[in-house]
């Protein structure tokens, strides 16, 4: 029976984990290969016989994000502490206890085509589309990142996952973030700018109409 295409895997060197919610790894990809093996299951609804039904659990991309990522990845000091978090069908994945690797390969069902799962969509993301999408035309020698693989989890503890980690989140002020740009050894433009707008405001002969100073210490 004719497949679409031959079978392929991918090797990762994982750590097994176990949490209250299950079980599942944590490993690295380098970029290009994330890419490779990645789809995006975002929201949408679909008609079938008068009725609508929601699929997926990612929001639709949003290009100007992507766009500014895209951007930032070409920055000298660019860097994604955090995990990518992935989703993969148990029939895609083995684990070796012995070796401590993760084996991901496409799936080419023996009877039904229909059933094959495409090496580029061995993994659906359940977060961190963006930071694939922008990565998708990275030019650089290396960008390592690392992942978190979720194995044979149905599309509810998908969508339990992907709001637990966007919902619990708490953003850092802007001002802290930018007075936090002080600490750094090396020169960036970052830097560069955070230490001019400080000097300005420093500056007692400025005008500032309407303004408050903000209050640095001397």
């Amino acid at each position: 029976m004719k497949h679409k295409e031959d079978p392929k895997s991918l090797v990762i060197p994982v750590q097994k984990l176990k949490q209250p919610i299950g079980e599942f790894y944590i490993g690295v990809l380098d970029a290009k290969r994330l890419c490779e093996i990645t789809e995006f299951d975002v929201r949408r609804i679909i008609s079938e016989r008068g009725f609508e039904t929601y699929l997926g659990i990612q929001r639709p991309l949003n290009l100007d994000r992507v766009k500014d990522i895209a951007q930032y990845v070409t920055t000298a000091d660019a860097c994604f502490p955090t995990s990518v978090v992935l989703s993969v069908d148990g029939v895609c994945a083995d684990y070796d206890e012995t070796a401590g690797t993760l084996t991901l390969s496409n799936y080419l069902d023996p009877e039904d085509p229909e059933k094959d799962v495409f090496y580029k969509r061995i993994a659906k993301v359940i977060d961190g589309q963006h930071r694939i999408e922008a990565l998708k035309n990275f030019k650089g020698s290396d960008f390592d990142i690392n992942v978190c693989i979720f194995v044979d989890i149905d599309v509810a503890q998908e969508g339990y996952i992907f709001s637990t980690v966007n919902l619990t989140q708490t953003k850092v002020s802007k001002s802290l973030a930018y007075d936090l740009l002080d600490l750094a050894k090396s020169r960036s433009p970052q830097k560069l700018c955070h230490n001019v707008a400080v000097a300005l405001d420093l500056d007692e002969k400025r005008p500032v109409p309407n303004a408050t100073r903000l209050k640095q210490p001397r």
